[in-house]
């Protein structure tokens, strides 16, 4: 945006009129509101349960690292498995097939996605479960995530710090909310006036703005084709200022001859000031990756996984912390609250089987040198890599190097050979007296 002003001295020098006192000077005024305006420090507005979840609609950053924490809580449920009270792997239960399938519209990855997104955004989570009749009486046949910026929490007494539930966008179903078929998750608040959960974006609210700002300064930038300024002519030095030739030159070539391209061309000298920094000179990038780096601290995402430069390696380990910092504690705190939510009666209990997550299994090539360190059987080696096992004795016996020879504990010897190292020497004797080599 571009401001013609042609007369800029005539207006500085009113402000210096001596009939005038200070306070009456319409100079001084408009440069004491200048002052104020631009020293001033402007603090951050402050947020509710629905602005926050217009943070997370709104803002890149947010809705980015949110989903993908949620995408690594729905992996780690995936693979949660029923135990009874002895720890044995229960294949069939109601349970099982509510969590694989909770409702018609929602598939298992859906379901928990949506309670992550709600715990990481507004610090709790709400589920509704519908109770079955008949033979399914006492067990839950669907299950819905209420949206949690939409419930409200009705107080009870002492004992019974909730007494139910009430949905401000169904107001039918308010009178079936209650303890016993909602499934309420919210981390700690220390604010003892409200039975909410503290959400993680209370704290990161002030970084998003960061963010916002930065984007909607360098958005004013290109639309105005760089920042404003003020051009005046040239002083002209016989005359103490500009000629009237010149203002008016200045002014018909800026409003009136410009090509297609936004070019003016001037017939006269001008100067141009500028009005504000660009949004490199505010080191807006710098500032919004700064904010982005804190903003996936307080949600423990990692930052490799955020970069563009990051290599494999940084990647593969970044999606490990991923799941055991974000996904796991997130989907045990899921799994603990859905085992009561059920009501179990003879010790079931929810786990997750981390050894079926690839982000956590061992490295192969790792467990073969150590396999073969420790002279593990060919079928030991099968089901290391997933294949098929041989049924049959020799599979089962331990491989030894050509080095080692098992024998009778009386006729166990090392050769000197084997202590020097020489992988072509044998030993006869029993493993009890042989130590793995290192």
């Amino acid at each position: 945006m571009i401001k013609f002003w042609g007369r800029k001295k005539q207006v500085e020098r009113k402000g210096y009129f001596p009939d005038k006192t200070n306070k009456d000077n319409e100079y001084f005024r408009q440069l004491n509101e200048s002052i104020y305006m631009n020293s001033r420090l402007i603090d951050f507005p402050k947020v509710d349960r629905h602005s926050l979840v217009r943070i997370y609609e709104q803002n890149y950053a947010v809705f980015s690292i949110v989903n993908r924490c949620a995408d690594a809580i729905a992996k780690a449920v995936r693979y949660a498995e029923l135990n009874d009270k002895d720890n044995n792997v229960i294949d069939s239960h109601w349970s099982i097939d509510l969590l694989r399938n909770p409702n018609d519209l929602e598939s298992q990855k859906e379901f928990i996605k949506a309670w992550a997104i709600n715990k990481l955004v507004l610090g709790d989570a709400f589920v509704y479960g519908m109770e079955g009749v008949g033979l399914k009486s006492g067990q839950f046949i669907s299950q819905y995530i209420m949206p949690s910026q939409e419930v409200f929490i009705v107080r009870g007494g002492p004992f019974t710090p909730i007494s139910g539930f009430t949905l401000s966008s169904n107001l039918t179903l308010n009178s079936e909310l209650t303890p016993k078929n909602v499934m309420f998750s919210r981390d700690y608040n220390p604010d003892v006036t409200t039975n909410y959960g503290l959400s993680p974006l209370v704290s990161a609210a002030k970084l998003t703005y960061i963010i916002d700002n930065g984007l909607k300064r360098q958005n004013t930038t290109i639309q105005q084709g760089g920042v404003s300024a003020i051009v005046t002519p040239k002083e002209d030095i016989t005359h103490g200022g500009p000629t009237e030739i010149a203002k008016q030159n200045t002014e018909e070539d800026l409003n009136q001859r410009r090509d297609g391209r936004h070019i003016s061309y001037m017939r006269s000298p001008i100067d141009v000031h500028l009005l504000g920094d660009t949004p490199v000179n505010l080191a807006l990038l710098d500032s919004s990756d700064s904010a982005v780096s804190a903003l996936c601290f307080v949600y423990g995402y990692p930052y490799a996984l955020y970069k563009s430069e990051t290599t494999y390696d940084n990647q593969a380990a970044a999606k490990k912390i991923l799941i055991e910092n974000i996904g796991i504690p997130y989907a045990e705190d899921f799994l603990e609250k859905y085992t009561k939510f059920c009501r179990f009666e003879n010790g079931e209990h929810w786990i997750i089987n981390t050894d079926k997550i690839d982000e956590l299994k061992k490295d192969v090539t790792e467990m073969l040198n150590a396999y073969d360190k420790s002279y593990r059987s060919y079928n030991d080696r099968a089901k290391l890599l997933e294949l098929d096992t041989i049924d049959e004795s020799w599979a089962n016996e331990p491989i030894f190097p050509i080095n080692v020879m098992p024998g009778k504990p009386t006729e166990s010897l090392v050769s000197e050979q084997y202590l020097s190292g020489d992988d072509n020497s044998t030993v006869s004797g029993s493993m009890e007296h042989i130590p793995p080599k290192q």
